[in-house]
């Protein structure tokens, strides 16, 4: 391999410091996130006119305006830039975090969660990640992200009960406003700017394309498979935190060690899949 190739294969210091902090961020928010999955079914109930049916709504809520806004946010990223939409939609995260770390109604718990979710930022890092890097880095840069959201999520799930045991919900909120605003501060100190945007039809909306999208039914079902993915993980958790309190005996701040062994199990058996498939480009 020639001196030119390695150097190819390489991620230059821009591109590591772009991949690093944009994987951060996202792994912030989505620790934010997921950190109220284990216990907020269980731990509902403190909130006035809590019904199952609200205590659900207010955990899935936050998806519903996430999906609405984010082609919107994406392609507004295209306009006015990936930094400023990012630090709005951070913003917008954060305000949703305090209205539900201060409310005493399970409405207004659904309301931060909506609020949560219009900080639908996925697309604008997503491009802001193509701007930083090369096309043939592109696989690295989003494999990254994917491992942070994964890791993210297994961390959120450790500490989640253990969080809520020590500060309440109250505290998971107010910590996922603070995990926001430390978002902003590496978004702006440490992911360099780039020089211009560019549209990436491989990964941003193009509102040209909407209609062979949703005309294609292989991508269409995809589509759906991942809903439905989505829909079963949330639904596991309003029902698990029941059935490990209830049916298992474990207390709140010992749920962990449920949810960890199976994590794990997870994560060492997806890697191998992982590998073969990039390299066998399956």
């Amino acid at each position: 391999m020639t001196q030119k190739q390695t150097t190819t294969n390489s991620l230059t210091s821009l591109e590591k410091r772009s991949i690093s902090g944009l994987s951060l961020i996202f792994a912030l928010r989505m620790l934010g996130l997921f950190m109220i999955l284990p216990v907020f079914s269980i731990s509902a109930h403190q909130y006035t006119g809590s019904t199952p049916m609200l205590i659900g709504i207010a955990i899935g809520a936050y998806g519903l305006t996430q999906a609405l806004l984010q082609i919107p946010f994406g392609m507004l990223s295209d306009k006015i830039g990936r930094k400023r939409v990012i630090t709005i939609g951070l913003l917008l995260f954060a305000a949703g975090s305090v209205i539900a770390a201060m409310a005493h109604s399970i409405e207004m718990v659904i309301v931060g969660r909506l609020l949560q979710g219009s900080g639908a930022i996925a697309a604008a890092i997503m491009a802001l990640t193509a701007d930083l890097t090369r096309d043939e880095q592109r696989t690295k840069a989003m494999a990254s992200i994917g491992i942070s959201i994964g890791l993210s999520f297994s961390v959120a799930l450790a500490t989640g009960p253990i969080l809520e045991h020590w500060v309440g919900l109250s505290g998971i909120f107010w910590a996922t406003a603070l995990l926001a605003i430390a978002g902003i501060g590496i978004l702006h100190l440490w992911v360099p700017t780039p020089k211009r945007l560019m549209m990436h039809t491989d990964l941003g909306p193009v509102p040209k394309q909407f209609g062979k999208v949703f005309g294609n039914k292989q991508i269409m079902r995809l589509v759906l498979s991942i809903m439905l993915l989505h829909l079963l993980l949330t639904t596991s958790f309003f029902a698990l935190p029941h059935a490990l309190q209830d049916v298992a005996g474990l207390d709140k701040s010992q749920h962990a060690m449920a949810y960890m062994p199976v994590l794990l199990l997870a994560f060492f058996t997806m890697v191998p899949f992982i590998i073969i498939a990039e390299k066998n480009a399956k």
